[in-house]
């Protein structure tokens, strides 16, 4: 994972994200608008300056015209609901996300 970037203005999440991490080169972003209800929990004691974080998964549970994502990498999750579908954009690429609105699951093509 590249950064995680939370505007609170703008109600608007950014996670960056790379796929090697010898080299830090943003491979892909998805841009979640809308964001409402959003927590953070992190093992502080975990964080590494000079280590890249995994992206171990994205949930996305719809309920009432909206999604509860929760977003899990090594030192903790963010969780956070929006009604509007994600932007996802990736370097050199047309592959877009792939989303069912009755799947529990978002499933990021790479």
């Amino acid at each position: 994972m590249g950064e995680l970037i939370f505007n609170i203005m703008k109600s608007e999440l950014k996670l960056s994200l790379i796929a090697n991490p010898e080299t830090s080169i943003i491979d892909g972003t998805i841009i979640f608008y809308g964001v409402e209800e959003y927590s953070g929990e992190f093992d502080l004691q975990e964080y590494d300056s000079d280590c890249t974080e995994n992206l171990i998964g994205i949930d996305a549970i719809g309920y009432d015209n909206k999604t509860k994502y929760v977003i899990n990498f090594g030192i903790g999750e963010v969780i956070f609901s929006t009604a509007i579908k994600p932007e996802v954009k990736w370097k050199n690429s047309n592959k877009i996300n792939t989303y069912k609105p009755n799947d529990e699951r978002i499933i990021i093509e790479t």
